[in-house]
C-alpha cells in the first residue's frame, strides 16, 4: 500500500483504493478480511474505507480527542 492509499496487488484479487482520492487524514492501518476475499483500512481519524468487505460505520466524521494508531 502506498502512502496515499494506492494499492498494489500482487498475487491477489485489487479491489480498490483511495489512490485517487484525497484523504483528510493519512492512511494508519491494512486488514485482511478473515475470508481472505476483501480488505479495509482505517484512517488516523478513524475513517473506514472497505473493499470487497463488509462496512459496520466509522468515525471519520466524528472529532476524537487523539488519533487512530492501532
Amino acid at each position: 500500500m502506498a502512502s496515499d492509499g494506492g494499492v498494489f496487488a500482487f498475487n491477489a484479487p485489487f479491489l480498490g483504493s483511495t489512490g485517487n482520492d484525497v484523504l483528510t487524514r493519512p492512511w494508519w492501518e491494512l486488514q485482511a478480511t478473515r475470508n481472505g476475499r476483501g480488505y479495509r483500512f482505517v484512517a488516523s481519524d478513524g475513517g473506514v474505507f472497505d473493499f470487497g468487505a463488509s462496512f459496520y460505520g466509522s468515525t471519520g466524521g466524528d472529532r476524537l480527542v487523539k488519533p487512530v494508531v492501532g
